[in-house]
């Protein structure tokens, strides 16, 4: 429940508010309306002793999946130690009964960064649809803010893996996460544990003439081209570990169209090609694609 006056329901807390709200978040008879406005009251009044109330509800597979959503939002200011471990299972959603997704977003709220890695969280992410804009969909907006360095790897392998398998036409949601793990990821692409990775995202983005960017994130889109252009030397790191292969020449294209070449490199990378007024160590003589 998105509400415009949710931060003013902290005011009603006093000492018989647990007890007065208890059935409320129970009772199944009530509206759908009436119980996630006594979860919202709940959450806000961080209201800790109505944890196994909220458990049950959030649990309970039968439930509106609304209301089970509140409950699980609850827990994230009413919960114990003991809540992260019970609430994960409903970041899979394998049985179905969360069709929006409100739930999943909710638990995996709850859950990172703190309860769960880089590397648990990427497997649960799974496609939503683009007309619905609710707690998941707010989780994967969020979340590229939230990645640190060490996040970048199981990040990096799911965004490629998920451009990979999309198409032009859905998934811009996701899309627009994939974009912000690659802008995050160009800033330190030269960590060894990334660059691999990186190349090979990149790669799979421009393959058969496909685009740089793939989401709706348009402002961000174009503050990373603006980067791009901006910082030559971060650029030209990146085609100096491009070049470590050989690359065709329609691949070499695919770089130069979207700007990953500009032709302010050309003359520097003749410089440190082998044979050049600069070389650089470890490129091998071969026929220049670029």
């Amino acid at each position: 429940m998105r509400n415009a006056n949710a931060e003013a329901y902290a005011k009603l807390e006093h000492s018989g508010l647990a007890a007065e709200l208890r059935p409320f978040l129970t009772d199944r008879r009530l509206s759908v309306t009436t119980r996630r406005l006594a979860l919202l009251i709940t959450e806000k009044c961080r209201l800790t002793e109505l944890q196994p109330e909220l458990l049950q509800v959030a649990l309970d597979v039968a439930g509106d999946p609304h209301v089970r959503a509140g409950a699980v939002s609850a827990l994230k200011s009413c919960g114990d130690a003991s809540v992260p471990a019970l609430v994960r299972p409903l970041a899979a959603d394998h049985d179905g009964t969360d069709p929006q997704d409100d739930i999943k977003g909710n638990a995996l709220d709850l859950l990172w960064p703190d309860h769960i890695t880089a590397a648990e969280l990427f497997p649960l992410l799974t496609p939503t649809a683009d007309n619905y804009f609710g707690a998941y969909a707010l989780f994967q907006m969020t979340l590229p803010g939230t990645l640190k360095r060490a996040d970048l790897v199981p990040a990096l392998e799911w965004a490629t893996k998920f451009i990979a398998q999309s198409d032009h036409v859905n998934g811009f949601r996701a899309k627009s996460l994939a974009d912000a793990i690659m802008f995050k990821a160009w800033q330190t692409f030269e960590n060894p544990k990334l660059t691999r990775l990186f190349l090979e995202h990149i790669a799979i983005r421009l393959r058969h003439h496909g685009d740089l960017c793939r989401g709706t994130d348009h402002d961000a889109q174009k503050a990373f081209m603006s980067a791009l252009l901006d910082d030559a030397a971060r650029r030209r790191r990146f085609l100096l570990a491009l070049c470590a292969d050989a690359l065709d020449p329609i691949e070499a294209y695919s770089y130069r169209r979207v700007d990953l070449l500009v032709q302010a490199d050309l003359d520097w990378l003749l410089s440190i090609a082998p044979g050049g007024s600069n070389p650089a160590p470890g490129l091998k003589p071969r026929p220049c694609a670029i």
